[in-house]
């Protein structure tokens, strides 16, 4: 769990502090009067001398009294609106900066896990009156609709999103001209999403910056180059950008996007001749990583040896928490897209974890042990 959020209570409590203070102030002039009041009571003091004292002190202010009640009134509002500011700024920085998620477990507005969506219209309720009534009669009426379910908040977000995903594209189409970035993988959920980010030139009072702006997720059905140049065009008509005005693209080294002759580039090239192809170099240091442990059979082979291990733990919950009893850090596995995966995985197999995993294994292959005989037969198989 995050920090604690503020809430509307810690500012009520610092309003209060702050009448305390004010009240403390109030109490030392009046103790002030009363002492003067005695101690002309008792004849400690004379009435004429506070009377001349008095006298002078009106005659030295009232000389300054027209500027000095200007500049104290401007003072005032310049340190109760730098205050406020301050305060609002404070608000904001401990309702927002916690990394919470979207949403958590709690649905009730002023509880700790209500996650990041209610606790901004928390926040935002102190300086909206006709949100903060609507969410004190949710809280004190429990049968009120409060308009705040997932299915609303995904729709408030949905029109935040196109609200910005708009002035990304308004600035691309006044920079005329831009680049294309386009990048698929799949999510937790198996489908594939391409990524869409535009590179342009921004022009602001004058000054130049250059800025790469993600725009949206197109959902992809196709995998050859011809059918994905296609959906990218699309996605760029539908945001009413000219390819025309395109002067750049990249893509990763996949053969199906970089590919020379049926490759995204190639088919976007021959609609637009100036869009020129830039591979990711990320990606190229990559390739050198898959090809070069790809150069021999016993490469290919120790590889293979070290994803068997992989596999033969995390494909049971069981042999997995068997593993986990002896070691510390899990076995990695490695793949083709991570260009430093092999190493990790080589790495967490051979400094301090092969020594467990082959104890591990002969415990597996102990038929006294209840394991089932696929694997006892796998774990011997690895032990050879």
């Amino acid at each position: 769990m995050g920090p604690k959020r503020s809430s509307g209570s810690d500012f009520r409590k610092i309003k209060k502090q702050k009448g305390e203070e004010n009240k403390k102030l109030g109490n030392w002039h009046i103790n002030e009067e009363q002492v003067e009041q005695n101690m002309l009571e008792a004849g400690q003091i004379d009435s004429t001398m506070l009377q001349e004292q008095d006298s002078e002190t009106v005659s030295e202010e009232s000389s300054n009294s027209e500027i000095a009640s200007t500049e104290v009134v401007t003072n005032s509002d310049e340190r109760n609106d730098s205050e406020r500011s301050y305060f609002t700024r404070a608000s904001c920085s401990a309702d927002l900066d916690e990394e919470q998620p979207l949403r958590e477990c709690s649905d009730a507005i002023g509880d700790n896990n209500c996650g990041v969506f209610l606790s901004t219209l928390e926040l935002i309720s102190r300086y909206n009156l006709q949100l903060f009534q609507h969410i004190e009669n949710i809280k004190s009426k429990k049968h009120v609709p409060n308009y705040f379910s997932p299915k609303i908040q995904n729709e408030v977000i949905g029109s935040l999103g196109n609200k910005v995903r708009s002035e990304i594209l308004n600035k691309v189409k006044r920079a005329k001209y831009s680049s294309i970035i386009f990048d698929c993988t799949p999510d937790t959920a198996h489908i594939e999403q391409m990524s869409q980010i535009i590179r342009y030139v921004n022009i602001k009072d004058g000054e130049c910056s250059v800025e790469k702006s993600f725009v949206d997720f197109v959902i992809s059905h196709q995998k050859t180059g011809r059918n994905l140049s296609e959906e990218i065009m699309q996605k760029l008509s539908s945001d009413g950008l000219d390819i025309q005005n395109c002067r750049g693209q990249g893509f990763d080294n996949g053969s199906n996007m970089a590919g020379k002759y049926e490759g995204v580039q190639a088919h976007i090239f021959k609609i637009n001749y100036l869009t020129k192809f830039v591979p990711c170099a990320a990606y190229i240091l990559n390739l050198v990583g898959v090809h070069a442990a790809e150069v021999s059979v016993l490469m290919i082979s120790f590889f293979g040896k070290v994803l068997e291990f992989f596999n033969f733990f995390s494909i049971s919950t069981l042999r997995w928490e068997a593993l986990l009893d002896c070691i510390k850090t899990s076995l990695k596995r490695h793949c083709d897209t991570r260009w430093s995966s092999r190493r990790q995985a080589v790495t967490a197999l051979q400094e301090n974890l092969l020594p467990s995993v082959h104890k591990v294994l002969q415990h597996v292959t102990d038929r006294a042990n209840n394991w089932t005989t696929d694997t006892a037969s796998d774990a011997m198989i690895l032990l050879r």
